[in-house]
């Protein structure tokens, strides 16, 4: 009977080993994907907000002839409509980014 024991014992504890090495490389693996898409999402994130930053400072020193030539040409909403298509497009895409993230970590 401690034969039996024993080997019980040795196939369950395997098994568990088995299961727990299994179950971290999983884990594992859904962790790093997630952290490299999130690192891919700040390095673009940081590349836009860049180049916004780099436009903006070239549009504060317009000669007067040009900044009323845009004043006319751009409407007084135009800002807000194109704050808020970039705000919905940013929704989408991380909406997107985040389903897929979710699609690698349920079928790893």
């Amino acid at each position: 009977m401690p034969i039996l024991g024993g080997l019980i014992t040795s196939i369950f504890s395997s098994f568990i080993a088995f299961f727990t090495l299994y179950v971290s490389r999983k884990v594992a693996f859904a962790l790093a994907a997630v952290a490299a898409m999130t690192t891919i999402t700040a390095a673009f994130y940081l590349v836009i907000r860049g180049i916004v930053a780099g436009l903006n400072s070239q549009v504060v020193g317009l000669p007067d002839f040009w900044a009323m030539i845009l004043s006319i040409s751009v409407p007084p909403a135009a800002p807000f409509c194109f704050a808020s298509y970039a705000t919905v497009w940013g929704a989408c895409t991380l909406y997107a980014m985040q389903k897929n993230l979710l699609n690698i970590v349920v079928k790893v």
